[in-house]
């Protein structure tokens, strides 16, 4: 009985470890790349490169699925020429709203 157990939580096991890795997903990468990801986790104060990465492919498909009309690129060009003037946020401000935006927190 004891033996069949064994052999239960073996396979328990075993299923476990097949479903989390099935979660996962290996990615290779250049060098260059990453440098990049290691650098944007630094600027925006990320703590894993899969935080950034959600974050990025987020902002891509909202603008993959936006339509840039007359009226965003004259909100574009507004905030062009805010930065002229210095008109501009700190980074740790704006990159504390994007993450309470795409990340809930």
């Amino acid at each position: 009985m004891n033996e069949e157990r064994g052999h239960w939580e073996t396979g328990r096991m075993s299923a476990m470890i097949c479903e989390l890795e099935a979660m996962a997903m290996t990615v290779i990468l250049t060098p260059e790349t990453e440098a990049l990801i290691a650098d944007g986790m630094k600027r925006a104060g990320y703590s894993t490169a899969d935080d950034l990465v959600r974050v990025a492919l987020d902002v891509l498909h909202q603008v993959e699925d936006e339509q840039i009309d007359d009226a965003e690129v004259a909100r574009i060009r507004a905030s062009i020429e805010q930065m002229r003037r210095g008109e501009t946020l700190d980074w740790k401000d704006l990159s504390a709203a994007v993450r309470a935006k795409h990340m809930g927190g």
